[in-house]
């Protein structure tokens, strides 16, 4: 068997175990993470003593609604079509928003 088929065994095998954590609890898990620069799931694995990786390039993901193109075209003045227009639109709102924090 190739390492390549043993990964993906070994990744089929991993058993997910969810964590109930109060409010104040996963919220300062989430804080914690966020200022190690780790996900959450890293962060816990960190915190019991298992091996994590720091991510390449952290990303957040934001889902977009066919009504959030619809209202983001007009307040952008794009046509509501042209989602890379939005999307490029809303990276440069946030942006800027987060850089004069």
């Amino acid at each position: 068997m190739s390492e390549k088929s043993n990964k993906k065994l070994a990744a089929v095998k991993a058993v997910s175990v969810a964590v109930d954590l109060s409010e104040k609890i996963g919220r300062r898990l989430r804080v914690d993470a966020a200022l190690n620069g780790l996900s959450p799931q890293d962060q816990l694995r960190k915190m019991i003593g298992l091996s994590y990786k720091k991510p390449q390039r952290p990303r957040v993901t934001l889902s977009l609604r066919e009504e959030d193109y619809g209202y983001l075209g007009e307040r952008y003045g794009v046509k509501t079509t042209d989602t890379n227009e939005i999307k490029k639109s809303v990276i440069n709102e946030i942006s800027n928003i987060l850089h004069k924090k």
